[in-house]
């Protein structure tokens, strides 16, 4: 499995893929999570150390760019416990973002070059069809419910995040860069993020087809084409999840449910009507602290000492959305820090985004990862995190790249 680029191949970084493999499938064992963590530093920085260590100014342009986003954005999450409204017995957010944290420095650190940031993104996406597979056979009659993909420690929302966008951009990198077997795994993270039930996966698949269709720099008889094939692709995918009862019951009817809930048409979605209740008393705390907000883990201890604010019993969770769990922790000084330099992004990603067909389909996977925070919160996995990191470098590169091509 390889990648094709200016006629040279590319090979999966043996060192990133046994990082990322055993992170995603074994997580929950400590000790190989730690040992995982020190050998993927110790492969980057010894390497680097007996060469000399040599920073380019674009190396250190992007290393000071993450750590002004990232590594602000930890600090002042860490340091947020001086003011944070009360304490959560046994929190790992603090640690999990330190970690975070440092294995993405060292992404980073690796990624300055298109060879590079491309063979880590493929081991990326090879780790993430190990994963895909354990979850499969780890939980066996649990495929589609919460319980999917459990037993290796990660949960099936976390799953669906990088299966969806991972359906799209495998088979962009086999259309553009001769991805071996790039169709292959485009199907099965087609076929993944469907078997997770997760609602705003599936969502945000549609979504990403429907803008790589919008962006692409092809003529309007081929978008139109191709607009015509997704209205029946849908189409399709609808009669199939009516009729087929067991797609109907893990996903449409969860869809639909949800729809309803949120828009207020019937509230038949406990799950669904929990979020939003979750959604309005994080509101309702960033409108109490709006500046710093109610600090580290506010939320969730919030709720702990007051479960039946909203009438009925709430458990002490995370807000589910990242929008609001950040403005109820760090309240518009948080917001500021996370989006900000991510809005900056897209925007530059739009003025690319014609580019060639795999600009746009990076534009369309970062634009829907970032919708699709309304239901997630990215900065407290290792796996959905990586993807953004992978994403942000490959854009830096393609920006840099097409800088030079202009000034050529």
């Amino acid at each position: 499995m390889y990648l094709y680029m200016n006629e040279k191949r590319i090979n999966p970084n043996i060192g990133f893929f046994i990082y990322f493999s055993l992170m995603f499938t074994l997580y929950t064992n400590t000790i190989i999570q730690l040992a995982a963590q020190v050998f993927i530093i110790a492969y980057v920085f010894f390497p680097a150390f007996i060469s000399g260590i040599k920073i380019s100014r674009y190396k250190m342009k992007i290393l000071l760019q993450y750590i002004c986003w990232f590594g602000l954005f930890v600090f002042v999450m860490i340091m947020s416990k001086y003011w944070a409204y009360s304490t959560l017995e046994n929190s790992k957010t603090a640690l999990s973002l330190f970690r975070i944290f440092i294995i993405g420095f060292f992404i980073y650190f690796y990624a300055d070059t298109r060879e590079k940031i491309f063979s880590v993104m493929e081991s990326f996406v090879l780790a993430c069809f190990i994963m895909g597979l354990a979850a499969f056979i780890t939980s066996g009659s649990d495929i589609g419910t919460t319980d999917f993909g459990s037993p290796i420690g990660q949960h099936r929302n976390q799953i669906g995040a990088v299966a969806a966008p991972l359906s799209v951009i495998c088979y962009i990198l086999n259309k553009r860069y001769e991805l071996k077997y790039g169709k292959f795994l485009s199907l099965f993270f087609i076929i993944l993020t469907v078997v997770t039930g997760s609602r705003s996966s599936i969502l945000q698949l549609g979504m990403i087809i429907a803008l790589l269709i919008f962006l692409d720099k092809e003529g309007m008889s081929k978008k139109i084409q191709r607009v015509a094939a997704l209205v029946v692709g849908i189409i399709l995918v609808v009669v199939f999840m009516q009729n087929i009862p067991f797609l109907n019951e893990m996903i449409w009817s969860r869809i639909m449910d949800g729809i309803n809930t949120v828009t207020g048409a019937e509230e038949a979605d406990m799950s669904a009507l929990g979020r939003e209740y979750y959604k309005d008393i994080a509101l309702m705390m960033f409108k109490q602290r709006p500046l710093l907000g109610y600090g580290m883990d506010g939320f969730t201890c919030y709720v702990r000492d007051n479960p039946t604010i909203m009438g009925t019993y709430m458990r002490a969770v995370y807000s589910h959305c990242n929008y609001s769990e950040i403005a109820a922790d760090l309240g518009l000084l948080g917001l500021f820090i996370w989006y900000c330099p991510i809005i900056y992004i897209i925007i530059k990603f739009w003025k690319i985004k014609g580019a060639n067909n795999w600009t746009a389909c990076l534009c369309s996977a970062f634009i829907s990862v970032v919708v699709f925070d309304y239901s997630r919160i990215p900065w407290e996995t290792h796996l959905v995190m990586y993807l953004y990191f992978i994403m942000i470098i490959l854009y830096n590169l393609e920006q840099k790249n097409l800088q030079k091509s202009s000034q050529v």
